[in-house]
């Protein structure tokens, strides 16, 4: 009776002399991968949006009795395991109408836990009475039309701590926001679109 041969070799042992480097591919595109979330895990920015929840002194240079205040409240999430902090002074709001600035704030210096949210109250002050008149009227013919008045909030951030022991130094982040005089936006505050600064 003629004997049935059988081979002493599985799938996988086949697969592995067909394809030699496979383990090194696999262990290479691993460490990439582990690369890659330890870098979105420490550098992903912040989420951060911003309301504009009262104002003053939004009135003619020639009859105002004093500047343009915007009461700011800044909601920052950090979507990272570690912890981000922010340096005193540097920081900075600034709040404008058709592109003009109309009134600045210095950051006060916070810091956020991992996967935490903050809330920061500021007061924003223009430099002279007033605004100008071009904008006044603008302003006032939007609001006389029921329209809503739409303003910008710029934020300035300057990262000091993004991994425990100080051991990296972060480039300010930009976010521009938007913002609306008289409350939220439709839906609510609106979330602020991010750029990285690069210092020279």
């Amino acid at each position: 009776m003629d004997g049935i041969v059988v081979s002493g070799q599985n799938w996988w042992t086949r697969f592995q002399r067909r394809y030699p480097h496979l383990h090194l591919a696999l262990l290479l595109t691993g460490a990439g991968l582990c690369v890659l979330l330890v870098f979105w895990l420490i550098y992903g920015p912040l989420e951060v949006s911003a309301a504009v929840s009262s104002f003053q002194g939004l009135d003619p240079g020639h009859r105002a009795a004093g500047a343009p205040t915007f009461a700011v409240t800044l909601r920052a999430r950090n979507r990272n395991v570690w912890r981000h902090c922010f340096r005193p002074g540097n920081g900075t709001a600034v709040v404008a109408y058709a592109g003009v600035p109309l009134a600045r704030a210095d950051l006060p210096g916070f810091c956020l836990p991992g996967r935490s949210v903050a809330t920061v109250r500021l007061v924003a002050a223009g430099g002279g009475l007033g605004i100008p008149g071009a904008l006044y009227e603008s302003l006032e013919g939007q609001r006389g039309r029921r329209e809503r008045v739409a303003l910008t909030v710029r934020v300035r951030l300057d990262e000091d701590l993004v991994v425990p022991h100080n051991v990296v130094t972060w480039s300010p982040m930009l976010y521009w926001c938007d913002a609306m005089l008289d409350g939220h936006p439709p839906g609510g505050s609106s979330r602020c679109t991010d750029f990285l600064m690069r210092l020279k």
